[in-house]
């Protein structure tokens, strides 16, 4: 019983690992459910990345508290794209 036991700890152990590293990856990652606000206060390189999609209302008082998903829905622009592109800013850390 024992023996039965500590496997099922390591086993435990062993499948929480690759989640943890999975969730710190993505911890920087940009999403649909990202504030406006919050992500142009941390990466603040992704400005003109919002304008080229024609999200302009970055100073808006709505920017602080509505998602990316919520601005795109109100503004008739595509999610996906906007947020891809914001990653793969995010990922170069604003170089070009």
């Amino acid at each position: 019983m024992v023996a039965k036991k500590t496997a099922s700890k390591k086993t435990a152990l062993k499948s929480a690992k690759p989640a943890a590293s999975a969730a710190k990856a993505s911890a920087d990652a940009v999403t649909e459910n990202s504030i406006i606000g919050e992500t142009v206060n941390k990466y603040p390189f992704t400005v003109p990345i919002f304008f080229k999609h024609g999200l302009m209302c970055l100073g808006c008082g709505f920017a602080m508290m509505e998602t990316i998903g919520q601005g795109c829905m109100g503004h008739g622009i595509a999610v996906g794209p906007l947020v891809k592109d914001l990653n793969e800013a995010v990922k170069k850390g604003g170089k070009k």
